[in-house]
């Protein structure tokens, strides 16, 4: 009993609203979870690097050069600088790191639409081409699965 052309694309159509979820999409309350994880993890560094940094009871001051200017800063607020400094590079580098996954997820979700079209087409020309000529359909069907 052949399949008419409205049911293949029902399933063409059923699949492809699951494209977001396969492409990694995730829901509002995932987004917010893995938000406040990043949340979590960065007040716990900074909970933990204040106390490092205060707790240092040296009060001796450092020369630190930065180019051709000199200061004087004790260790502890020179390693909370430096840690919140290369922390923030660190940020900023997994940030340019989400921006090349973003792209590469939208170009596979460009491609996968694209299959979608051409199966789609498919499947209408394959209907055309069985309303036409029944028997000649079958025919090629039946000698390409004896082939």
């Amino acid at each position: 009993m052949p399949v008419s052309s409205g049911e293949r694309r029902g399933s063409v159509k059923s699949s492809s609203s699951t494209l977001p979820r396969i492409l990694g999409s995730r829901s509002r309350m995932e987004k917010r979870f893995s938000y406040m994880i990043r949340l979590f993890i960065f007040i716990l560094f900074l909970a933990g690097l204040l106390v490092m940094g205060y707790s240092n009871n040296n009060t001796d001051p450092i020369s630190v050069w930065i180019g051709w200017k000199g200061i004087k800063v004790t260790i502890g607020m020179f390693s909370i600088v430096l840690a919140s400094l290369s922390f923030l590079v660190g940020l900023l580098i997994g940030w340019l790191g989400e921006f090349r996954q973003r792209r590469r997820a939208r170009s596979a979700e460009s491609k996968l639409r694209e299959a979608e079209k051409q199966v789609v087409e498919l499947h209408q020309r394959l209907d055309r081409a069985q309303s036409q000529n029944p028997a000649a359909a079958m025919q090629k069907v039946e000698d390409k699965v004896a082939d």
